[in-house]
């Protein structure tokens, strides 16, 4: 290869590198924008990186978002730097992701306080949607104290917002505000109620937050009982969620109303166990009396019998029958321990805790 056309390589070279990098200077916000949403990550990065030193919003977010895809401890924490850079700058999806780093402690410290703020300031930038996210927060209860007064603020905020009739955010509130009056006794907050939740079941929006709304309307019509609180901590709530079960799903409520009528039947097996362990203590407690009872008449028959000098035999004088008679019983792991008076003294006999004690035994 000759010198002149080694150096015409290595020109040609050079000036299609500098073209590539002016094309990408050159490229605007939204072909960035368009990149996203066809799925060229690669050159939507690219085209962002040339926007950062300008600090565009846009573009600190796009950077943001695609290093939360990474799924990783370092991806998490560059990701919430740019996002809280986007979020300072006015950015209302970053306040969204700032909001969410901070409530789920995703690539910054958890700190609700400052999670609420930035819902807050989202808000008076105009973010209406942001009224539902902290509204649940406050009806949830689990994060933050809850404040129903608060939830109901929020959620009505989204209600009347004429824009976002039947969006998800929407359906979902109305179905929260519906929930917030069902304990009403009043006939007007009653039927409020009623058109609340047909407005829910009756929507054409599809999510999976909306199939569990729907769900669980249903179940309290046809149950008349509705699940606690998501996320409560109770024994049902930990138990569904170790199944791995999300608690805005259906299959999560159908898991909590099982799961607490297995609890009521295990309650009252034991309430039934310990009434019969009552009835048997006071069967034994009066066998006992009534023993005590024949004692002291013999010990009189044989007095009264003495002063007459008759000698005469008394009711007793038969022989004294040899049976046992239920005193008490005691259960201790899987068995139960019966205890019997007899004449000779007590003995003692094992069945299984299950079992009732034999009233008698010879």
């Amino acid at each position: 290869m000759n010198t002149y056309f080694r150096k015409f390589l290595v020109i040609s070279t050079y000036l299609f590198f500098c073209m590539s990098s002016l094309s990408v200077q050159s490229a605007t916000i939204a072909e960035m924008v368009g990149a996203m949403k066809a799925g060229d990550y690669g050159t939507a990065r690219s085209i962002a990186l040339t926007f950062e030193k300008k600090n565009d919003p846009i573009a600190l977010y796009t950077l943001g978002f695609l290093e939360s895809k990474r799924n990783t401890l370092e991806g998490d924490k560059k990701a919430f730097s740019y996002f809280l850079k986007a979020a300072n700058l006015g950015n209302l999806s970053a306040m969204y992701f700032v909001h969410i780093g901070y409530l789920e402690g995703r690539g910054i410290k958890q700190d609700t306080n400052k999670s609420i703020e930035w819902m807050e300031k989202a808000i008076l930038k105009g973010d209406v949607l942001s009224n539902f996210n902290l509204g649940y927060l406050y009806f949830d209860g689990t994060k933050v104290e809850k404040n129903i007064d608060k939830a109901f603020k929020h959620f009505l905020a989204i209600y009347e917002e004429t824009s976002l009739k039947n969006t998800e955010e929407w359906v979902l509130s109305t179905f929260f505000i519906g929930l917030i009056f069902l304990p009403a006794k009043e006939q007007q907050l009653i039927t409020a109620v009623d058109q609340a939740f047909d407005a829910v079941l009756n929507s054409q929006t599809s999510s999976n937050r909306i199939e569990w709304a729907k769900s669980e309307i249903l179940i309290f019509q046809n149950t008349k009982q509705w699940t606690p609180n998501r996320g409560d901590g109770t024994q049902a709530d930990v138990l569904c969620r170790n199944r791995n079960l999300k608690t805005w799903t259906s299959e999560y409520s159908n898991c909590r109303i099982q799961v607490e009528a297995d609890i009521k039947i295990k309650e009252q097996r034991a309430q039934d166990f310990q009434r019969q362990n009552e009835i048997q203590a006071e069967i034994a407690r009066r066998r006992e009396a009534k023993f005590k009872e024949e004692q002291r008449d013999e010990a009189l028959l044989r007095f009264l019998g003495a002063l007459a000098g008759a000698g005469a035999p008394s009711r007793y004088s038969a022989p004294q029958p040899q049976g046992c008679f239920l005193n008490s019983s005691v259960v201790s792991g899987m068995y139960r321990n019966c205890i019997y008076r007899c004449v000779a003294g007590n003995v003692s006999r094992t069945v299984g805790a299950a079992e009732l004690c034999p009233l008698s035994m010879q």
